[in-house]
């Protein structure tokens, strides 16, 4: 054979060998299958066939057993299919290998903490984030941990680091409003739930939460709307009927709080208070009559319950009933002595009936109780003109007079402050029926 012939065939051997080869036997050794077992499980699991992927997963795991990727796969997997011991000691398996690896020990951490195991979770994730500072998920979960451990600074540090890590993220500002709330801090908490609604509007429960912080700065209006976009979200949800109901009825927006507690209601009969609350929104419409039908609902569930009592006896008083609203606000009364809407309708009672010395003794009890009653300091002051005590009737109209005064600066303040927030705040608690 010539040097040029020798030529043209290992040309042409160099040309065709990769197509000889393709179309030869293939024998794959342990690492080749290992690797196509892992790539198999992985697709697999991406498409969220985690049962499809265990078989596989395992495979790898057993062909590589000194690399630590197949054995955190393996852990997802099962963890995904709820095997939450088998997925552990995959990642364990994981992680003796490899300790430094940040991915495995956020894993096992996220598991640690579904299971309840919160200190242990918390120090699996610091040595993550010690591993790999910037991953947001690893620092979420941390405060998350700390959160649950009543570590409040240090879950604090860990969710503001994964909020400024992964800006969009809801439920890190979700998570610092609840941080927040247990600092007392809720102005804050206000902020990092307006955050989180923004950022994921369709979440109810961000929704709730914040109507829950709103309502607690007496903000009912704002509280309502947020407690509405839960019930939007969530139509099924008895909780954010209720809540909704009670931030309308602050609000003085009786009939809307009135269909919100029917649908509490429906939703869920065993609300135990939901009659009494249908008995103040249907007061506060002045419907006298459905409004005693459900206090009487409420104290046929609970005969002892002191505030159905005295709003059952505010009705039957409005109702022109003076001895049944006697006997249920002295009822009330036996039941928490220092009821003072209840002793403040006795009195009325009294009044009514002409019987002056009760009606001043229970006015006077109310002013006691509580100093800045500017009406039950207006009525002593009639009461005693009538009953010739002129001095004393002088005395409580200038009671009356300077707190009358007061009342006007501080509704004065209040919108001021109504139109610097440009929203509308509410009173600490749900108004008295006028009488």
């Amino acid at each position: 054979m010539t040097v040029h012939a020798a030529f043209i065939l290992a040309l042409l051997y160099t040309l065709l060998a990769p197509y000889v080869s393709a179309q030869a036997p293939q024998t794959r050794g342990p690492r080749e299958e290992a690797e196509a077992a892992y790539k198999r499980a992985s697709d697999l699991a991406q498409q969220g066939q985690f049962q499809q992927a265990e078989p596989f997963a395992r495979r790898a795991a057993q062909l590589a057993p000194s690399l630590p990727h197949p054995h955190n796969l393996l852990g997802l997997v099962l963890e995904q299919l709820g095997r939450a011991a088998e997925a552990e000691r995959a990642y364990r398996d994981a992680l003796r290998l490899a300790p430094q690896l940040a991915e495995t020990r956020t894993n096992l951490g996220r598991l640690l903490l579904r299971a309840g195991k919160f200190a242990e979770a918390r120090s699996e994730l610091a040595l993550a984030v010690v591993s790999e500072p910037n991953a947001a998920e690893a620092q979420l979960l941390l405060g998350q941990a700390c959160y649950n451990l009543k570590l409040w600074d240090e879950a604090a540090t860990a969710l503001a680091r994964a909020a400024d890590l992964a800006p969009e993220n809801a439920e890190a500002h979700f998570r610092l409003g609840l941080v927040a709330v247990e600092l007392k801090d809720h102005a804050n908490a206000v902020i990092e739930f307006q955050h989180a609604t923004e950022r994921d509007p369709a979440r109810a429960e961000f929704q709730f939460v914040l109507g829950r912080e709103l309502a607690r700065a007496g903000n009912w209006r704002a509280a309502a709307d947020a407690f509405r976009s839960a019930t939007e979200r969530d139509p099924a949800n008895a909780l954010y009927f209720l809540s909704l109901g009670r931030a309308l009825l602050f609000a003085q927006e009786a009939p809307a709080a009135t269909d919100a507690f029917e649908r509490a209601a429906r939703l869920r009969a065993d609300i135990p208070e939901i009659e009494h609350l249908l008995g103040l929104s249907y007061e506060m419409e002045k419907n006298y009559a459905k409004a005693r039908q459900h206090f009487e609902r409420q104290l046929a569930r609970t005969p002892d319950y002191a505030e159905s009592l005295a709003h059952l006896g505010s009705v039957l008083l409005e109702e022109g009933r003076f001895d049944e609203a006697r006997a249920r606000l002295e009822q009330a009364l036996a039941k928490s002595l220092e009821h003072v809407t209840a002793r403040f309708d006795l009195g009325s009672v009294f009044e009514k009936q002409r019987i002056y010395e009760p009606a001043i003794e229970a006015f006077r009890r109310v002013t006691e109780l509580q100093p800045e009653h500017t009406q039950a300091h207006y009525r002593l002051s009639l009461l005693y003109a009538r009953t010739g005590q002129r001095e004393l009737a002088e005395r409580a109209l200038a009671g009356f007079r300077y707190l009358e005064e007061l009342d006007k600066l501080s509704q004065r303040e209040l919108n001021r402050i109504r139109a610097a927030r440009g929203s509308s705040t509410g009173p600490e608690s749900p108004p008295e029926t006028p009488r």
